[in-house]
Parts: C-alpha cells; structure tokens; sequence
C-alpha cells in the first residue's frame, strides 16, 4: 500500500509536472502567435516602405540635380561678377589713362600758350630796345 501510495504521489507529482508543462507549452504557442502576428504586421509594413523609400530616392535625385543646377548658377553669376569686375578695372585704367593724356595735353597747350606770350614778350622787348639803340 506504501508502495501504491508512492506510485500515486509520484504519478501526481509527474501529472502536475506535466500540467506545468501544458501551461507554458501553451504560453510560449501564444506568445509566438503573438510574436508571428508582430512580423506579420511588419511584413505588410514593408511594400509600404520600400515604396516610401523609392519616393525618397527620387526626391532625393531630384534635389541633388537642383542643387547641381544652382551650384552651376552660382559659379556662371560668379564668372560674370568677375568678368565685370575686370571690365569695371579695365575702364578705372582706361579713364586714368585718358585723365593723365588730356592733363598731359593741357599741360602741353599751357606751354605752348606760354611760349607764345614769351616769343611776343620778347619781341616786343627786342622792337623797344631796337627804337632805344636807333635814338
């Protein structure tokens, strides 16, 4: 009876063991079902987004080849900033030029005017000084 008795305790204990068993065999089945319904969701997530990122590809494309076209805007309005900076230089130089050649032309006329004053000056000193000598 000892024996049956053991026989059943174990026999119970083995049952509870197995109950326990059941039970978390049957946990873990639901936490995976949940899990496998997590992925699922996922699954259907991704033609989403790999569609939003074809849609971010091409925006993307497309702002590098504004961004190519400003660059090469920028550099074209810098060319013709430094183009009529050269011409702005150019024309400062001719004008001095022109400046110093018309002073240079005055300068020359003056002289000349000058020249003239004296020649006559002196003529007229030489006439004087011919009627004093004939007197």
């Amino acid at each position: 009876m000892n024996d049956l008795k053991k026989e059943n305790n174990q026999l119970e204990n083995s049952l509870e063991t197995k109950d326990d068993l059941i039970y978390n065999l049957q946990q873990q089945k639901q936490d995976l079902k949940t899990e496998i319904y997590k992925k699922d969701e996922q699954l259907e997530e991704l033609p989403k987004m790999k569609e939003r990122l074809k849609e971010l590809g091409a925006e993307l494309e497309e702002k590098e080849k504004e961004n190519k076209q400003l660059n090469t805007k920028v550099e074209s309005l810098n060319q013709e900033l430094e183009n009529k900076d050269n011409a702005m230089e150019n024309m400062k130089e001719k004008l001095t030029n022109e400046k110093e050649r018309a002073l240079l032309e005055q300068e020359k006329e003056y002289q000349e005017q000058l020249q003239e004053i004296r020649d006559d000056y002196n003529e007229r000193i030489q006439g004087l000084l011919d009627k004093l000598e004939q007197k």
